[in-house]
Protein backbone atom coordinates (compact mmCIF):
# COMPACT_ATOMS: atom_id res chain seq x y z
CA UNK A 1 0.00 0.00 0.00
CA UNK A 2 2.60 2.32 0.88
CA UNK A 3 4.89 1.33 -2.50
CA UNK A 4 1.36 2.87 -4.51
CA UNK A 5 0.79 5.83 -2.46
CA UNK A 6 4.65 7.06 -3.36
CA UNK A 7 3.95 5.88 -6.53
CA UNK A 8 1.11 7.98 -7.03
CA UNK A 9 2.74 11.01 -4.73
CA UNK A 10 5.92 10.90 -7.47
CA UNK A 11 3.26 10.62 -10.30
CA UNK A 12 2.21 14.22 -9.43
CA UNK A 13 4.87 15.88 -7.88
CA UNK A 14 8.16 13.71 -9.59
CA UNK A 15 10.40 15.64 -12.00
CA UNK A 16 8.08 14.42 -14.88
CA UNK A 17 5.03 14.23 -12.81
CA UNK A 18 1.78 16.24 -13.59
CA UNK A 19 2.47 19.16 -12.04
CA UNK A 20 5.74 19.54 -14.26
CA UNK A 21 3.18 18.50 -17.61
CA UNK A 22 0.72 21.41 -16.70
CA UNK A 23 3.96 23.87 -16.11
CA UNK A 24 5.24 22.71 -19.62
CA UNK A 25 1.71 23.14 -21.25
CA UNK A 26 1.51 26.43 -19.96
CA UNK A 27 4.86 27.72 -20.82
CA UNK A 28 4.38 25.80 -24.86
CA UNK A 29 1.02 27.88 -24.97
CA UNK A 30 3.17 30.81 -23.65
CA UNK A 31 5.79 30.69 -26.45
CA UNK A 32 2.97 29.92 -29.10
CA UNK A 33 1.03 33.29 -28.25
CA UNK A 34 4.75 34.81 -28.40
CA UNK A 35 5.50 33.11 -31.94
CA UNK A 36 2.09 34.38 -33.14
CA UNK A 37 2.58 38.09 -32.27
CA UNK A 38 6.54 37.74 -33.58
CA UNK A 39 4.78 36.42 -37.08
CA UNK A 40 2.09 39.07 -37.04
CA UNK A 41 4.93 41.77 -36.42
CA UNK A 42 7.06 40.17 -39.10
CA UNK A 43 4.06 40.60 -41.51
CA UNK A 44 3.75 43.82 -41.06
CA UNK A 45 7.00 44.81 -41.51
CA UNK A 46 7.48 42.97 -44.54
CA UNK A 47 4.36 44.41 -45.79
CA UNK A 48 6.25 48.02 -44.96
CA UNK A 49 9.63 47.16 -46.69
CA UNK A 50 7.61 46.53 -49.61
CA UNK A 51 5.51 49.61 -49.32
CA UNK A 52 9.10 51.40 -49.23
CA UNK A 53 10.83 49.53 -51.75
CA UNK A 54 7.54 50.79 -53.97
CA UNK A 55 5.54 53.24 -52.92
CA UNK A 56 6.84 56.92 -53.55
CA UNK A 57 3.90 58.61 -51.23
CA UNK A 58 4.36 56.07 -48.31
CA UNK A 59 8.16 57.15 -48.62
CA UNK A 60 7.04 61.29 -48.87
CA UNK A 61 4.89 60.38 -45.68
CA UNK A 62 7.84 58.62 -43.60
CA UNK A 63 10.03 61.01 -44.44
CA UNK A 64 7.75 63.97 -43.29
CA UNK A 65 6.74 62.52 -40.23
CA UNK A 66 10.11 60.95 -39.23
CA UNK A 67 12.49 63.81 -40.50
CA UNK A 68 10.44 66.40 -40.97
CA UNK A 69 11.40 67.37 -44.38
CA UNK A 70 8.81 69.88 -46.36
CA UNK A 71 8.72 70.55 -50.02
CA UNK A 72 10.30 73.44 -51.16
CA UNK A 73 7.78 76.55 -50.36
CA UNK A 74 6.11 74.98 -48.03
CA UNK A 75 5.39 76.73 -44.65
CA UNK A 76 6.01 74.84 -41.41
CA UNK A 77 4.24 76.19 -38.44
CA UNK A 78 6.07 74.91 -34.98
CA UNK A 79 3.65 75.27 -31.93
CA UNK A 80 5.45 75.30 -28.74
CA UNK A 81 3.85 73.53 -25.65
CA UNK A 82 4.31 74.14 -22.39
CA UNK A 83 6.48 72.20 -19.70
CA UNK A 84 3.16 70.73 -18.82
CA UNK A 85 2.19 69.22 -21.90
CA UNK A 86 6.09 68.18 -22.63
CA UNK A 87 5.93 66.17 -19.35
CA UNK A 88 2.88 64.46 -19.83
CA UNK A 89 4.75 62.74 -23.20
Amino acid sequence: MAFIVTLAVLAITGEHGLFHLLKLRDEQRNLERIAFHLQQNNEQLRHRIAQLQTDDRYIERVARDRLGLVRPGEIVYRLRTSQAQRAAH
